[in-house]
């Protein structure tokens, strides 16, 4: 015997050894880690992929091509312990517990209250592979089979077949499936993915429509299961006040159904465009943001479910978790303070230019509504939530990037320190003083290289960084008052109004040297006067 994908020799010893001694019990055909098919006597401790076992009924017997298919066990279990659960309580303790033959010399009491606990049993199990599986599961009812057996006579108008423990069983489940049926569909896209994460991405909704669409596709295709149209036709023929319930139930699968394949389509063609941004930094993605804003209006335009202020406003925070990620990703916080001062602010600058430019692209897809709903005859809700609402987290960020930036702006002037040279009677002094300075500016700028933190995290309430900058700041602020006195001196000395560039722009150093400056000009006025 030749199977395909497994070693001849020891393919062919264990299927022949099952098959020509008597006593072997079992021979079991699971799937490798090569990904070959591999015959073995006993069961895998863990299966990885579904195993398929022939198991002698009686041991010893010899098998033959006449009693082959008579004499053996065949069937296959999947690698899940729950979905054979499922199958093992279905197939065989459900049926074992409840024959009558099994049940002789039981009472009436006790023959129902097994049906009862075994029923239960089989609900609890089926329930629980749905929450396994993220699936809602519509247990079936204890009188299952005998509500399909008396389904003609009922067709034919005999409902006193119709027994009351097989009514109430019948509205007991319907009652069951209608309260599945509205946990499911009143569940809101924020609760479910804000209970999982505190900052999301937009991945997050994608996955939470297309999840729910397989759930409600499933659920649409058990109410299409013959049995369970069955009993919704049977509440209707005995008259049941349940029967509403179960109306309730298809209503409710259908229309969150459409809602689901409205907004899992509309929403396909965002998720191609998020994929692609969440894989690039800024400056790559920002030539998208406008398409992607625009992809966004369209999808607004054209959804009939996902227009809503709550989807939107969702979805806009989601979204804006995604442009701090991306920033993070392109600024690269961990290592910022281990590179060019000036390279740490130029990058800043840049990726907080992206940012105020999405603003604007978004400022102007939402005053031009209309041009998205062309072509569409159904209204949208207006954009008319609140900025803080969607832009809460994101002006924190720039509010952060710009703290940041301004700490990266000190260093950039304070290194300008080391290329001023100062003449006149006080200038080497002076030289020397500045020199002082720019070193302890240095030393306590190097701490920073030390932070365990990322300095541009926006939710750090109270933070670290906050105590750091607001230190850094004081000992930078009294470092300028030293650099503004240093230049009041040279200022007296050499009247060189050019003598430190941009560095006098600094408001510590202006307001000290200010009054300085205004003397020589003075003296200048009166000089060109004179003359």
């Amino acid at each position: 015997m030749v199977l395909e994908g497994v070693p001849k020799a020891s393919a062919k010893d264990v299927v022949i050894e099952f098959l020509n001694n008597p006593i072997k019990k079992r021979m079991i055909f699971t799937i490798n880690s090569g990904g070959q098919l591999y015959p073995s006597f006993s069961f895998p401790v863990r299966p990885r992929s579904k195993v398929a076992y022939f198991i002698r009924y009686l041991t010893p017997l010899h098998l033959t091509e006449e009693n082959m298919l008579n004499s053996l066990l065949i069937g296959d279990l999947l690698p899940n312990p729950l979905a054979n659960l499922s199958v093992l309580c279905d197939e065989v303790f459900f049926p074992l517990l409840n024959n009558t033959v099994n049940q002789m010399g039981w009472t009436n009491v006790i023959a129902n209250d097994m049906k009862t606990e075994s029923q239960e049993m089989r609900n609890g199990i089926a329930q629980m592979k749905g929450l396994v599986i993220n699936r809602t599961i519509f247990p079936l009812p204890i009188c299952m089979d005998e509500v399909m057996q008396t389904a003609p006579a009922i067709a034919m108008g005999d409902i006193s077949v119709v027994n009351p423990l097989m009514k109430h069983s019948l509205e007991f489940m319907v009652v069951k499936w209608l309260d599945s049926v509205e946990d499911l569909v009143n569940i809101k896209a924020g609760e479910k993915i804000y209970s999982k994460e505190n900052f999301p991405l937009p991945e997050a909704i994608f996955s939470f429509w297309e999840s729910r669409l397989e759930n409600l596709e499933s659920l649409a295709e058990q109410l299409g299961d013959r049995r369970i149209k069955t009993i919704g036709f049977v509440l209707e023929k005995i008259q049941s006040i349940f029967e509403h319930s179960y109306r309730r139930i298809v209503e409710l699968v259908l229309e969150s159904l459409a809602e689901a394949r409205d907004i899992t389509k509309c929403l396909s063609p965002l998720k191609r465009k998020m994929d692609k941004f969440e894989t690039n930094d800024m400056d790559e993605n920002r030539q998208d943001l406008r398409p992607l804003m625009l992809t966004i209006g369209l999808v607004w335009g054209h959804s009939r479910y996902f227009h809503t202020l709550n989807n939107m406003t969702l979805f806009f925070n989601l979204f804006h978790n995604s442009l701090i990620d991306c920033v993070n990703r392109t600024v690269e916080p961990d290592s910022i303070f281990q590179g060019d001062v000036d390279e740490a602010y130029k990058k800043l600058d840049i990726n907080m230019q992206h940012l105020e430019y999405y603003k604007y692209v978004y400022n102007e897809c939402r005053n031009s509504l209309k041009k998205f709903k062309i072509g569409t005859t159904f209204n949208s809700q207006d954009w008319t939530w609140h900025p803080d609402e969607i832009f809460g987290r994101l002006d924190k960020f720039l509010v952060r990037m710009e703290e940041l930036k301004d700490l990266f702006n000190t260093g950039r002037d304070f290194q300008k320190l080391e290329k001023i040279v100062m003449g006149g009677l006080k200038g080497r002094q002076v030289t020397s003083a500045l020199e002082k300075i720019l070193e302890e500016y240095n030393s306590i700028y190097r701490e920073w290289t030390n932070i365990q933190y990322n300095p541009i995290d926006p939710d750090a309430e109270n933070s670290q960084f906050q105590r750091d900058r607001l230190s850094f700041k004081a000992k930078t602020d009294v470092m300028e008052r030293m650099v503004s006195f240093q230049f009041e001196k040279a200022l007296e000395d050499t009247h060189d109004l050019l003598l430190a560039g941009s560095l006098l722009l600094r408001p510590i150093i202006r307001k000290h040297v200010e009054g300085v400056q205004l003397g020589i000009l003075d003296d200048f006025e009166e000089e060109i006067h004179v003359r």
